[in-house]
């Protein structure tokens, strides 16, 4: 799964982020692993990316649950005995856990005519429910969410219009997040 968000159209882009900084967290319950993380790169959207990931118990005593950045890739992975849920979030502070609202200080995503994020998905093998969260300076949320299913049958191409409150100002973003998640569980 590669996520590389561009808002614009021809010319005009705004990167937010080429995941070209090796980056990862794993969650298995009862292990010692890191289940979150936090990144300085100059490279992406308000200079941090904060990871994060839950895993399931489906059957087995295993469940595992992956989110890593490396070689201009995200990767997003659970073991065949569980399923998870991932964020990505850019607020431009260091703490994984929670998501600062104003941290980058009001980004313009109102870059041309008809600004849109684009997505670069290479393959995944099961429907993905992917929720993207954004919250503007005055405090403002705006989300989107689809899911998607695995042959591909989806637009990359996601324009700001079909978000979900027409209040939200796009020239000041403060906070953006995306969630992936491979099924609906409940986490504990």
């Amino acid at each position: 799964f590669m996520l590389t968000p561009m808002v614009g159209e021809a010319t005009p882009i705004l990167i937010i982020d080429e995941f070209n900084t090796d980056q990862r967290t794993v969650d298995v319950p009862g292990a010692f692993e890191n289940n979150n993380s936090s990144l300085a790169d100059a490279g992406v959207l308000g200079g941090v990316r904060d990871l994060s990931v839950q895993t399931k118990l489906v059957g087995a005593t295993t469940p595992q649950t992956t989110l890593q950045s490396e070689f201009g890739l995200l990767g997003f992975s659970n073991n065949v005995t569980a399923t998870g849920r991932g964020f990505i979030t850019y607020d431009g502070d260091f703490d994984p856990l929670t998501v600062d609202t104003t941290g980058l200080g009001g980004v313009n995503f109102l870059i041309g005519p008809n600004p849109f994020f684009n997505f670069d998905v290479v393959t995944f093998e099961s429907d993905l429910d992917v929720t993207i969260r954004a919250w503007d300076m005055d405090g403002e949320l705006t989300t989107y969410f689809e899911t998607l299913p695995p042959a591909g049958s989806f637009s990359p191409i996601l324009p700001l219009t079909l978000f979900d409150n027409a209040l939200f100002d796009w020239s000041r973003v403060g906070a953006l997040q995306f969630e992936i998640e491979s099924n609906f569980v409940n986490y504990d």
